[in-house]
Order: structure tokens, then sequence, then C-alpha cells
């Protein structure tokens, strides 16, 4: 009687194990599955211009082309892609957060032709929202990318304080079987929300 009862615990043991294995693989599925516009944006841009990646004067005029086209669309480029807090700052009654892309979570590896996002995003942020920011923790931003800045600018709202990393705005590959470097510079973003990124996105 010992036996049977010690096989049936092993065997709803194995199957809680199981169900606890499927239940982590699937919220990686469900990270890995998200739908990102960034990735579309890129494929259909290269579909477009084959000759992009050949050479210097093929990649100069492909960075233009690149930048034309991301800033002619209304969409959120960078919507679903996980952002880490590098910094705020409170400059008069404004508060505003810096995030950057070329970090990314462990648990992040969609499935995309994208090897990397690289951006230092800044944005402004109401006080309330602000209080729950963790640097080095990574968000989602919901919103609007108003425009392209630069480094000076980037300083004059954060102070001597921060850094901007990520100078060229386009595509970059080192080797053919490599995915592609996204790289979109220093970008002033619109916030509407934003959420944690994690398997349960919290909203903020």
């Amino acid at each position: 009687m010992q036996k049977i009862y010690r096989f049936i615990l092993i065997a709803i043991a194995i199957g809680f194990v199981g169900c606890v294995q499927q239940s982590s693989n699937n919220d990686k599925s469900k990270d890995n599955d998200i739908e990102r516009p960034i990735d579309q944006f890129v494929s259909n841009f290269l579909m477009d211009h084959h000759n992009y990646l050949n050479n210097d004067v093929t990649k100069e005029a492909g960075d233009k082309e690149f930048q034309r086209a991301f800033f002619d669309s209304a969409v959120n480029y960078l919507k679903n892609v996980p952002l880490r807090l590098y910094t705020t700052n409170k400059k008069g009654n404004k508060c505003y957060a810096k995030f950057e892309g070329w970090l990314k979570p462990q648990n992040n590896k969609p499935n995309s032709l994208i090897e990397s996002i690289n951006c230092d995003v800044i944005t402004e942020v109401p006080d309330s929202m602000i209080l729950n920011l963790k640097e080095g923790e990574y968000y989602c931003l919901e919103g609007k990318i108003i425009k392209r800045i630069d480094l000076n600018q980037l300083k004059s709202i954060l102070g001597k304080r921060t850094r901007g990393i990520t100078t060229i705005f386009g595509l970059r590959r080192e080797h053919p079987d490599d995915g592609y470097e996204v790289n979109l510079g220093q970008l002033y973003f619109e916030l509407d929300s934003l959420k944690e990124f994690s398997s349960n996105r919290i909203s903020l």
C-alpha cells in the first residue's frame, strides 16, 4: 500500500513540475511573440532598399532615407521595446526621465531579424508617475516620438550627468549572418503611459 501511495505522490509531483515548466514557457513565448512595429518597418525598408548596406556611399544615402521614412510615420516604433531607465532629473517644475535601448533584458529575445535597438530616449514624466520609476529597470513606453535631438539638448534637460551614445541613425550589420542593429540616435518622446517590462505588463 505504501508503494502505491508513493507512486501516486511521485506522479503528482512530476505532473506539477510539468505544469510549472509549461506555464513558464508560455510566459516566455508571450514575451517573444509580442508584436513590435519596428520589426515590420525594418523588414519593409530593407525590401525596398536592397543595396542599403553595400558600401559607405549607399549607407550614407540609406541612413537619410531611413530617417525620413521613420519620422514621416506617426507610428510609435518604440512600442513594446523594453528600454532601461538610466536617470531622472527635475528642471523647474517638470520631471524628465532618460531611457536607453542598447541594453536589453535577458528574457527579451524576440523572433526578429533585429539584433538590437540602440537609442537614447528622453521624456517628460508626471510627478505621480516618477515616484514609482526605478533606475536600471526596464519599461515599455506608450506615446509619440516627437523628434531627434542632439547631445547638447540632452544635457540642457538632464544636466551634465548624462550620456548619449547612439550618434548615427540607421541600420548596421557586421556580418551577413548577424541580425540588424537599429540605431535611432537620441529621441524626444511625448509620453502617454508606460509599463514595466515583465510577463504581466504592470501599468504605471
